[in-house]
């Protein structure tokens, strides 16, 4: 049985709203107690089987909204978001995630270490 796919456009602050057809993956929220702000996170499969991140941050009057489409061309990751786009080979991708969680080449990080980097790179944006 096939999963039944849907279109999206999904609104974001850098101007380009991210359109594609696909399906809802799965997604999660809570509290972030350090800023008071909700966070939503949403993973999306499209039918050309790319992975598009959501995440949107609110506090009152306050909200951001983010996109990102990553998508696979041979030894290349290309990651969208609805405005620009990037390719970055698999060993460059790797060398500026070690870089921005501070491990160096060659050590494995943790699931912490990558979750740490990736939620002070957001609140950075």
């Amino acid at each position: 049985m096939q999963p039944t796919l849907e279109n999206f456009s999904l609104k974001q602050d850098n101007g380009g709203d991210l359109n594609f057809r696909g399906r809802l993956f799965s997604e999660c929220s809570w509290v972030d107690e350090s800023t008071n702000e909700l966070v939503k996170q949403k993973l999306y499969v499209t039918a050309e089987n790319d992975q598009v991140y959501y995440m949107v941050r609110s506090s009152g009057d306050k909200k951001t909204r983010h996109a990102y489409r990553y998508s696979v061309d041979g030894d290349n990751c290309i990651v969208n978001n609805g405005k620009d786009v990037v390719s970055l080979h698999f060993n460059e991708l790797m060398q500026v995630m070690r870089g921005m969680i501070g491990v160096a080449e060659g050590e494995v990080p943790t699931l912490s270490e990558i979750d740490a980097a990736e939620e002070s790179k957001i609140m950075n944006m």
